[in-house]
Protein backbone atom coordinates (compact mmCIF):
# COMPACT_ATOMS: atom_id res chain seq x y z
CA UNK A 1 0.00 0.00 0.00
CA UNK A 2 1.16 3.70 -0.80
CA UNK A 3 1.74 5.71 1.71
CA UNK A 4 0.37 9.60 1.56
CA UNK A 5 2.96 11.80 1.92
CA UNK A 6 2.80 15.72 2.70
CA UNK A 7 5.30 18.26 1.55
CA UNK A 8 7.30 20.10 4.70
CA UNK A 9 9.18 23.16 4.71
CA UNK A 10 10.91 24.52 7.68
CA UNK A 11 12.88 28.02 8.34
CA UNK A 12 15.20 27.86 11.68
CA UNK A 13 17.59 28.89 13.11
CA UNK A 14 21.48 27.81 11.77
CA UNK A 15 22.42 27.23 15.62
CA UNK A 16 19.66 24.64 15.99
CA UNK A 17 20.29 23.29 12.24
CA UNK A 18 22.03 19.68 13.57
CA UNK A 19 19.79 19.06 16.48
CA UNK A 20 17.04 19.82 14.42
CA UNK A 21 17.91 17.42 11.43
CA UNK A 22 18.63 14.90 13.93
CA UNK A 23 15.16 14.82 14.99
CA UNK A 24 13.69 15.44 11.78
CA UNK A 25 14.73 11.91 10.76
CA UNK A 26 13.93 10.05 13.97
CA UNK A 27 10.39 10.12 12.90
CA UNK A 28 11.36 7.91 9.99
CA UNK A 29 10.80 7.71 6.19
CA UNK A 30 11.99 11.53 5.75
CA UNK A 31 13.34 12.49 2.78
CA UNK A 32 14.65 15.86 2.29
CA UNK A 33 15.44 17.57 -1.17
CA UNK A 34 18.32 19.23 -2.51
CA UNK A 35 17.78 23.16 -3.15
CA UNK A 36 20.14 24.22 -5.26
CA UNK A 37 22.31 27.25 -4.11
CA UNK A 38 22.49 28.81 -7.48
CA UNK A 39 18.76 30.09 -6.95
CA UNK A 40 19.54 31.88 -3.89
CA UNK A 41 23.54 32.52 -4.52
CA UNK A 42 22.95 35.96 -2.97
CA UNK A 43 21.67 34.98 0.01
CA UNK A 44 22.10 31.31 0.97
CA UNK A 45 24.19 27.86 0.56
CA UNK A 46 24.55 24.35 1.03
CA UNK A 47 27.21 23.57 3.48
CA UNK A 48 30.11 21.74 2.84
CA UNK A 49 29.79 18.26 4.31
CA UNK A 50 32.10 15.91 1.76
CA UNK A 51 34.73 15.82 4.54
CA UNK A 52 32.45 14.53 6.84
CA UNK A 53 31.01 12.68 4.10
CA UNK A 54 34.15 10.61 3.50
CA UNK A 55 34.97 10.07 7.02
CA UNK A 56 31.63 8.23 8.08
CA UNK A 57 32.25 6.02 4.64
CA UNK A 58 35.08 4.94 5.71
CA UNK A 59 34.10 3.89 9.00
CA UNK A 60 31.32 2.38 7.26
CA UNK A 61 33.44 0.10 5.35
CA UNK A 62 35.51 -1.01 8.22
CA UNK A 63 32.38 -1.92 10.26
CA UNK A 64 30.85 -3.33 7.24
CA UNK A 65 34.15 -5.65 6.65
CA UNK A 66 34.21 -6.49 10.21
CA UNK A 67 30.46 -7.61 10.43
CA UNK A 68 31.01 -9.53 6.86
CA UNK A 69 33.99 -11.57 8.71
CA UNK A 70 32.23 -12.32 11.58
CA UNK A 71 29.16 -13.93 9.14
CA UNK A 72 31.61 -15.77 7.01
CA UNK A 73 33.63 -17.67 10.57
CA UNK A 74 31.23 -17.39 12.73
CA UNK A 75 27.23 -17.48 11.02
CA UNK A 76 24.46 -16.85 12.89
CA UNK A 77 21.73 -19.55 12.94
CA UNK A 78 18.68 -17.94 10.75
CA UNK A 79 14.80 -19.32 10.74
CA UNK A 80 13.35 -20.15 7.16
CA UNK A 81 11.63 -16.82 6.76
CA UNK A 82 14.45 -13.99 7.55
CA UNK A 83 13.66 -10.40 8.85
CA UNK A 84 15.05 -7.51 10.17
CA UNK A 85 16.08 -7.90 13.68
CA UNK A 86 14.01 -5.75 16.14
CA UNK A 87 15.75 -3.64 18.94
CA UNK A 88 14.32 -1.30 20.96
CA UNK A 89 15.41 2.48 21.42
CA UNK A 90 16.79 1.72 24.91
CA UNK A 91 18.86 -1.16 23.81
CA UNK A 92 19.92 0.64 20.82
CA UNK A 93 21.17 3.81 22.95
CA UNK A 94 23.47 1.86 25.06
CA UNK A 95 24.78 -0.47 22.55
CA UNK A 96 25.44 3.06 20.35
CA UNK A 97 26.89 4.45 23.90
CA UNK A 98 29.53 1.29 24.12
CA UNK A 99 30.85 2.25 20.43
CA UNK A 100 34.58 2.79 22.17
CA UNK A 101 34.63 -0.60 22.94
CA UNK A 102 33.03 -1.90 19.52
CA UNK A 103 35.21 0.38 17.77
CA UNK A 104 37.94 -1.90 19.33
CA UNK A 105 36.46 -5.34 18.79
CA UNK A 106 36.31 -4.35 14.96
CA UNK A 107 39.79 -2.75 14.97
CA UNK A 108 40.69 -6.49 16.02
CA UNK A 109 38.66 -8.45 13.37
CA UNK A 110 40.88 -6.25 10.75
CA UNK A 111 44.08 -6.87 12.28
CA UNK A 112 43.48 -10.71 12.36
CA UNK A 113 41.72 -10.15 8.70
CA UNK A 114 44.85 -8.50 7.75
CA UNK A 115 46.88 -11.44 9.06
CA UNK A 116 44.88 -13.91 7.08
CA UNK A 117 45.03 -12.01 4.14
CA UNK A 118 49.26 -12.52 4.59
CA UNK A 119 49.18 -15.64 5.17
CA UNK A 120 47.02 -16.66 2.65
CA UNK A 121 49.77 -14.43 0.24
CA UNK A 122 52.04 -16.05 1.71
CA UNK A 123 51.17 -20.10 1.57
CA UNK A 124 50.16 -18.89 -2.52
CA UNK A 125 53.89 -17.90 -2.49
CA UNK A 126 55.50 -21.08 -1.04
CA UNK A 127 53.07 -23.47 -3.15
CA UNK A 128 54.13 -21.55 -6.29
CA UNK A 129 57.30 -22.46 -5.34
CA UNK A 130 56.96 -25.90 -4.83
CA UNK A 131 55.60 -26.11 -8.30
CA UNK A 132 58.49 -24.78 -9.38
CA UNK A 133 61.11 -27.16 -7.91
CA UNK A 134 59.24 -30.34 -8.41
CA UNK A 135 60.24 -30.94 -11.85
CA UNK A 136 63.59 -31.05 -10.50
CA UNK A 137 62.98 -33.19 -7.69
CA UNK A 138 66.30 -35.58 -8.88
CA UNK A 139 68.68 -32.85 -8.55
CA UNK A 140 71.19 -33.71 -5.59
CA UNK A 141 73.56 -30.89 -6.22
CA UNK A 142 73.06 -27.81 -4.02
CA UNK A 143 70.94 -25.03 -5.62
CA UNK A 144 74.09 -22.41 -4.81
CA UNK A 145 76.31 -24.55 -6.70
CA UNK A 146 77.48 -21.92 -9.52
CA UNK A 147 80.86 -23.95 -10.26
CA UNK A 148 85.04 -23.64 -9.61
CA UNK A 149 87.33 -21.11 -10.70
CA UNK A 150 87.79 -23.32 -13.62
CA UNK A 151 84.30 -24.59 -14.24
CA UNK A 152 80.90 -23.53 -14.64
CA UNK A 153 77.78 -25.25 -13.47
CA UNK A 154 74.19 -24.19 -14.92
CA UNK A 155 70.89 -25.44 -14.43
CA UNK A 156 68.18 -24.75 -17.56
CA UNK A 157 65.44 -26.43 -19.92
CA UNK A 158 64.91 -27.07 -23.61
CA UNK A 159 61.96 -27.44 -25.23
CA UNK A 160 60.73 -31.39 -25.28
CA UNK A 161 59.94 -31.12 -29.17
CA UNK A 162 63.80 -31.27 -29.14
CA UNK A 163 65.17 -34.81 -29.27
CA UNK A 164 67.27 -35.57 -25.88
CA UNK A 165 68.61 -38.53 -27.54
CA UNK A 166 70.52 -36.61 -30.29
CA UNK A 167 71.06 -33.80 -28.17
CA UNK A 168 73.09 -35.36 -25.27
CA UNK A 169 75.32 -37.73 -27.79
CA UNK A 170 76.27 -34.77 -29.61
CA UNK A 171 77.14 -32.48 -26.97
CA UNK A 172 79.22 -35.08 -25.69
CA UNK A 173 80.67 -35.55 -29.00
CA UNK A 174 81.15 -31.58 -29.18
CA UNK A 175 82.41 -30.99 -25.70
CA UNK A 176 84.26 -34.53 -24.67
CA UNK A 177 85.35 -32.77 -21.61
CA UNK A 178 81.89 -30.67 -20.59
CA UNK A 179 78.48 -32.70 -19.21
CA UNK A 180 75.03 -32.65 -20.31
CA UNK A 181 72.73 -34.41 -17.95
CA UNK A 182 68.69 -34.56 -17.40
CA UNK A 183 67.04 -34.44 -14.62
CA UNK A 184 63.38 -34.59 -16.04
CA UNK A 185 61.13 -34.19 -18.69
CA UNK A 186 57.37 -33.29 -18.89
CA UNK A 187 54.96 -32.76 -21.76
CA UNK A 188 56.73 -29.22 -22.26
CA UNK A 189 60.41 -29.31 -21.06
CA UNK A 190 63.91 -31.03 -20.83
CA UNK A 191 65.20 -30.31 -17.25
CA UNK A 192 69.07 -30.25 -17.56
CA UNK A 193 71.87 -29.28 -15.88
CA UNK A 194 76.00 -28.86 -17.94
CA UNK A 195 79.31 -28.43 -16.38
CA UNK A 196 82.16 -27.57 -18.45
CA UNK A 197 85.57 -25.53 -18.34
CA UNK A 198 85.05 -21.85 -17.99
CA UNK A 199 86.90 -21.78 -21.84
CA UNK A 200 84.13 -23.42 -23.16
CA UNK A 201 81.28 -22.01 -21.34
CA UNK A 202 80.10 -20.09 -24.60
CA UNK A 203 80.47 -22.43 -27.57
CA UNK A 204 78.49 -25.04 -25.08
CA UNK A 205 76.05 -22.04 -24.38
CA UNK A 206 75.83 -21.42 -28.24
CA UNK A 207 74.99 -24.97 -28.79
CA UNK A 208 72.73 -25.40 -26.08
CA UNK A 209 70.70 -22.03 -27.40
CA UNK A 210 70.17 -23.18 -30.96
CA UNK A 211 67.97 -25.85 -29.68
CA UNK A 212 65.71 -23.47 -26.83
CA UNK A 213 67.95 -23.52 -24.01
CA UNK A 214 67.13 -21.36 -21.26
CA UNK A 215 68.90 -20.75 -18.09
CA UNK A 216 67.30 -21.47 -14.75
CA UNK A 217 68.35 -20.12 -11.59
CA UNK A 218 67.21 -20.47 -8.20
CA UNK A 219 67.63 -17.13 -6.54
CA UNK A 220 67.92 -16.59 -2.64
CA UNK A 221 67.65 -21.08 -1.87
CA UNK A 222 70.20 -22.53 -0.71
CA UNK A 223 70.97 -26.97 0.00
CA UNK A 224 68.75 -29.73 -2.52
CA UNK A 225 65.58 -29.30 -3.61
CA UNK A 226 64.31 -31.78 -1.10
CA UNK A 227 65.63 -29.98 1.80
CA UNK A 228 63.85 -26.47 0.30
CA UNK A 229 60.74 -28.43 -0.43
CA UNK A 230 60.82 -29.82 2.97
CA UNK A 231 61.32 -26.11 4.08
CA UNK A 232 57.83 -25.10 2.39
CA UNK A 233 56.15 -27.91 3.38
CA UNK A 234 56.45 -26.89 7.14
CA UNK A 235 56.07 -23.42 6.77
CA UNK A 236 52.87 -24.39 4.87
CA UNK A 237 51.88 -26.13 8.21
CA UNK A 238 52.76 -23.30 10.35
CA UNK A 239 50.65 -21.40 8.47
CA UNK A 240 47.93 -23.67 8.78
CA UNK A 241 47.91 -23.24 12.38
CA UNK A 242 48.34 -19.92 12.34
CA UNK A 243 45.41 -19.48 10.09
CA UNK A 244 43.01 -21.58 12.70
CA UNK A 245 44.44 -19.25 15.46
CA UNK A 246 43.12 -16.09 13.79
CA UNK A 247 39.99 -17.71 12.78
CA UNK A 248 39.05 -18.91 16.35
CA UNK A 249 39.99 -14.88 17.41
CA UNK A 250 37.26 -13.80 15.15
CA UNK A 251 34.77 -16.36 16.01
CA UNK A 252 35.43 -14.88 19.92
CA UNK A 253 35.28 -11.47 19.13
CA UNK A 254 31.94 -12.46 17.18
CA UNK A 255 29.96 -12.61 20.75
CA UNK A 256 29.95 -8.23 19.37
CA UNK A 257 27.96 -8.78 16.60
CA UNK A 258 25.25 -7.02 17.72
CA UNK A 259 26.98 -4.36 19.11
CA UNK A 260 28.94 -3.60 15.66
CA UNK A 261 25.11 -3.74 13.53
CA UNK A 262 24.14 -1.08 16.08
CA UNK A 263 27.43 0.79 15.24
CA UNK A 264 26.33 0.11 11.68
CA UNK A 265 23.33 1.16 11.93
CA UNK A 266 23.97 4.31 13.70
CA UNK A 267 26.90 5.36 11.18
CA UNK A 268 23.70 4.34 8.38
CA UNK A 269 21.45 7.10 10.17
CA UNK A 270 24.75 9.56 10.83
CA UNK A 271 25.41 9.53 7.37
CA UNK A 272 21.76 10.10 6.63
CA UNK A 273 22.05 12.99 8.30
CA UNK A 274 25.46 14.44 6.71
CA UNK A 275 23.85 14.39 3.31
CA UNK A 276 20.41 15.62 4.37
CA UNK A 277 22.83 18.53 6.16
CA UNK A 278 24.46 19.02 2.79
CA UNK A 279 20.75 19.89 0.99
CA UNK A 280 20.11 22.55 3.27
CA UNK A 281 20.33 26.05 2.50
CA UNK A 282 21.89 28.21 5.26
CA UNK A 283 22.58 31.98 5.32
CA UNK A 284 24.70 32.93 8.66
CA UNK A 285 21.71 33.00 10.95
CA UNK A 286 19.11 30.75 9.45
CA UNK A 287 18.76 27.75 7.22
CA UNK A 288 15.75 26.07 4.81
CA UNK A 289 14.79 23.05 4.13
CA UNK A 290 11.63 21.18 2.25
CA UNK A 291 11.08 17.66 2.06
CA UNK A 292 8.45 14.80 2.74
CA UNK A 293 6.85 13.12 5.54
CA UNK A 294 4.56 10.33 6.10
CA UNK A 295 1.48 12.51 6.22
CA UNK A 296 -0.15 10.36 9.68
CA UNK A 297 3.24 12.14 11.15
CA UNK A 298 3.00 15.03 9.61
CA UNK A 299 1.14 17.20 12.27
CA UNK A 300 3.04 15.32 15.14
CA UNK A 301 6.40 16.38 13.39
CA UNK A 302 5.26 20.16 13.31
CA UNK A 303 4.27 20.15 17.09
CA UNK A 304 7.18 18.41 18.25
CA UNK A 305 9.42 20.69 16.13
CA UNK A 306 7.85 23.91 16.80
CA UNK A 307 7.52 22.79 20.24
CA UNK A 308 11.46 22.38 20.97
CA UNK A 309 12.83 24.90 18.59
CA UNK A 310 12.79 28.04 17.37
CA UNK A 311 11.33 27.26 13.39
CA UNK A 312 8.71 27.49 11.18
CA UNK A 313 7.22 24.57 9.83
CA UNK A 314 4.52 24.77 7.06
CA UNK A 315 2.80 21.44 5.71
CA UNK A 316 1.07 21.12 2.39
CA UNK A 317 -0.09 18.02 0.21
CA UNK A 318 1.62 17.36 -3.48
CA UNK A 319 0.23 18.95 -6.17
CA UNK A 320 -1.65 17.59 -8.27
CA UNK A 321 1.26 17.07 -11.15
CA UNK A 322 3.64 17.31 -8.35
CA UNK A 323 6.42 14.25 -7.99
CA UNK A 324 6.69 12.84 -4.14
CA UNK A 325 8.74 10.29 -2.94
CA UNK A 326 6.75 6.62 -3.21
CA UNK A 327 6.79 4.99 0.67
CA UNK A 328 5.28 1.42 0.48
CA UNK A 329 3.50 0.00 3.94
CA UNK A 330 3.99 -3.71 3.55
CA UNK A 331 0.99 -5.87 5.25
CA UNK A 332 1.77 -9.05 6.76
CA UNK A 333 0.93 -12.59 5.24
CA UNK A 334 -2.34 -13.05 6.55
CA UNK A 335 -3.85 -9.63 5.88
Amino acid sequence: MIVSMSKITLLGMEEEREDLIKSLMNFGAVEINTLDAEDYEELADNPVVQEDLSSVEAQLAKVHTAIDSMNKYCPEKKGLFQSRRVITISEFEKLNQDRKSTWGTVDKIKEQEEKLTALKAEENKLLNLQQSLAPWKGLTAPLEAVGTHKTNFQYGTIPSAVSWDLTQPEFTEKFPFSVLERINSDKDQHYIYFITHTDSTDECLSFLKARGYSRVTFQGLSGTIEDNIRKTNHRIDEITSERETCITQIKELSQARKSAEVLYDALQMEKGRIEAAGKVLTTKRAFYITGWVPERHAQNAKKFLESKYTVCVELEKPAKDEEFPVLLENKGIAE
